[in-house]
């Protein structure tokens, strides 16, 4: 049996979705289970890229000028789940220009949901909490123990 079934609409939810549920839970626990449920490659990358320290995104802090995608969520003309392997790409550490990291950014933005670009746009800026109280450093680490390196003891 597969560990994540296909859910009955043959849709993987899409982040926004997923962190909109996460958001009605009442208990911390519900969401663990939520973001269990509902984990795919995207959803993870997300949550590591906004609570990794170490990891800086190359590009200006806010909202881009944009052409805001308004296609019904999930008919994007590009999925989600691909769409995400690009940010791998607007980090610091990577060796494409400025300017190729803006433009790539830029159509990654138009390719997703308006839900899901802001969504990104709040990641790169590490302010995923703003959109999303619930979705917590501490939620995160329960839910996926092994996407974040381990906390130093406080002394």
């Amino acid at each position: 049996m597969k560990a994540n079934p296909t859910p009955r609409n043959n849709r993987t939810k899409l982040p926004h979705e997923v962190f909109d549920l996460c958001e009605e839970a009442k208990s911390v626990k519900e969401r663990v289970s939520i973001l269990k449920e509902e984990s795919t490659f995207g959803i993870r990358t997300l949550l590591q890229a906004n609570y990794l320290k170490d990891l800086e995104f190359d590009l200006p802090e806010g909202d881009p000028p944009y052409r805001v995608n308004e296609a019904v969520p999930g008919n994007q003309s590009r999925h989600f789940e691909k769409v995400v392997r690009d940010l791998k790409h607007l980090v610091k550490q990577s060796p494409l220009s400025k300017l190729a990291k803006e433009s790539k950014y830029i159509r990654l933005l138009e390719s997703v949901s308006a839900e899901d670009a802001k969504i990104v746009t709040a990641v790169k800026d590490k302010k995923l909490k703003s959109l999303y109280k619930s979705l917590t450093e501490s939620t995160v680490r329960k839910a996926f123990p092994n996407i974040l390196p381990p906390t130093e003891p406080k002394k």
